[in-house]
């Protein structure tokens, strides 16, 4: 595990959690507890941590970075989800190792108002230094 950057955090996120092979940045965050929210990006950094270090066993290394809004249900769940793609990134890895992991995220119950969040990410091994 790396370090997690809190609230006021690194480059004007609210929270960034960084892995070998991810990072999640949480640009922000409507109605949702401070708490959840960082248990859920902390989640949603393994759970693509997981994914692209998959990928680079079966020796087809994947790596991107997109921006994700989503939306929050009352009961919690992760509803509707905007993705925007940097350029040449897969959409299959996308959508396997981002949008899949948010639409498995949960939140607390709520009994209204609007909930959602916002983050970046990025994935793989990294574009240019020493690939090792």
């Amino acid at each position: 595990m790396v370090v997690d950057a809190a609230a006021g955090g690194a480059e004007g996120y609210e929270r960034v959690v960084r892995r070998p092979l991810a990072v999640v940045g949480l640009a922000g965050a409507r109605g949702i507890d401070s708490e959840d929210a960082a248990v859920a990006m902390d989640r949603l950094a393994q759970a693509i941590d997981a994914c692209a270090a998959a990928a680079s066993r079966k020796g087809q290394p994947i790596q991107g970075s997109a921006r994700v809004v989503a939306q929050v249900d009352g009961a919690g769940a992760v509803g509707q989800i905007n993705l925007r793609l940097d350029p040449g990134v897969r959409a299959s890895d996308a959508v396997l190792c981002v949008v899949a992991p948010v639409k498995a995220l949960a939140f607390s119950p709520s009994d209204g108002g609007a909930r959602g969040f916002a983050i970046d990410t990025s994935w793989g091994q990294p574009a240019t230094g020493d690939a090792g």
